[in-house]
C-alpha cells in the first residue's frame, strides 16, 4: 500500500459519510493526523493485492495486477523463470507496469479496452496486446497465445473494463474491481475492502456495503438495465466455469473451500455481488 494516497482515499470515504459516520471519520482522521507520523496509525489507503502463478505451459509465471518491483519480488520471480506474462486487469490497477516491463522484456503485457484504459494504452504503444470487451474480432493474438490454458473474460460494467482469469490448475478466479468482499457473508469482516488498520475497513463497510442490496458497495449499483444484462452474461459464463476459489486484488480474504463446497461459495460471492 501507499501511504501517499491516504488523503485522496480518505476523502473519497468522508464525502459520503453522514451523522455519527462523519464524527467516525473525523476522529479517525484527527487519530492519524495524532499517530500516523510516528507509525502508530496505519493510512486511510487499499492494501493492493499482486497474484504470481506458474504459466500453464512453458516455465516462467504470470503477474496479475502488478504492485510496485521490489529487488526482493525481481528475484523471486527470477528464480520461477521470470514474468512471461504481465497481466494489467483494469485502468485502477494499470499503474506499475514500467518496472516489471524494464526487468521483464520478454513478458507480453495484456489489458483491457475501455476509455479509462486510453491513457495507458498510449504511453504502453506497441506494448499493449489488448482485449477489448466490444472490439473481440480485433483481439490480439499474441494475447490469447499467451493466456493458452486459463479461462479469461473481459468484463465491461459501464465502459469500465476488467480482465478476468481463472487459473485451471487450482481453479482460482482472479478479479481487481468487480468483487469487493472475499466472503459470501457479508458480516463476515475477514472478507472486508483491505486496508491497513482495520478500523478503515469497518468504515469504508459502515459507509459503502452494510445497507447495500448486494454484495456491492453502494455507488456501483449505477448500471443502466442494458448494461446490467451485459454484466450478467458475462458473470454467468465465469460461473460455469465452476472456479472453487475466488482472490481480489482490494478484498480481504481469499474466499474458502475446495470442491463443491468451494464452487459453491464462489457461486455465492459472484451472484451475491453481480
Amino acid at each position: 500500500w501507499d501511504p501517499q494516497g491516504h488523503d485522496e482515499t480518505f476523502a473519497f470515504i468522508a464525502k459520503s459519510c453522514v451523522k455519527e459516520l462523519s464524527v467516525q471519520a473525523d476522529n479517525l482522521q484527527k487519530r492519524y493526523k495524532e499517530q500516523g507520523p510516528a507509525g502508530k496509525f496505519k493510512p486511510c489507503v487499499y492494501v493492493e493485492r499482486m497474484v504470481v502463478a506458474a504459466m500453464p505451459r512453458g516455465g516462467g509465471v504470470l503477474v496479475y495486477s502488478p504492485v510496485p518491483l521490489t529487488p526482493e519480488l525481481e528475484a523471486a520471480v527470477k528464480a520461477k523463470g521470470g514474468c512471461k506474462l504481465l497481466v494489467l486487469p483494469s485502468s485502477e490497477h494499470a499503474r506499475h507496469y514500467r518496472g516489471w516491463m524494464e526487468a521483464f522484456a520478454e513478458a507480453v503485457v495484456v489489458c483491457p479496452g475501455g476509455e479509462s484504459m486510453a491513457p495507458i494504452l498510449k504511453d504502453l504503444g506497441d506494448a499493449a496486446q489488448v482485449l477489448d470487451a466490444n472490439a473481440k474480432s480485433k483481439w490480439s493474438q499474441a494475447a490469447v497465445r499467451a493466456l493458452t490454458g486459463t479461462n479469461y473474460e473481459v468484463l465491461d460494467a459501464g465502459g469500465f473494463q476488467e480482465l478476468l482469469i481463472m487459473l485451471r490448475s487450482s481453479k482460482t478466479l482472479l478479479t481487481s474491481d468487480s468483487i469487493y468482499l472475499g466472503s459470501s457473508d457479508k458480516k463476515d469482516p475477514s472478507g472486508w475492502k483491505n486496508f491497513p488498520e482495520k478500523e478503515w475497513s469497518q468504515l469504508y463497510f459502515d459507509v459503502f456495503c452494510a445497507k447495500s442490496p448486494s454484495l456491492l458497495p453502494r455507488y456501483r449499483h449505477l448500471l443502466n438495465e442494458e448494461q446490467k444484462k451485459t454484466v450478467a452474461k458475462v458473470m454467468q459464463k465465469v460461473i460455469e466455469w465452476k472456479p472453487e476459489r475466488v482472490t481480489s486484488a482490494r478484498s480481504g480474504k481469499t474466499s474458502e473451500g475446495e470442491g463443491k463446497h468451494g464452487v459453491d461459495e464462489a457461486e455465492r460471492i459472484l451472484k451475491g455481488h453481480w
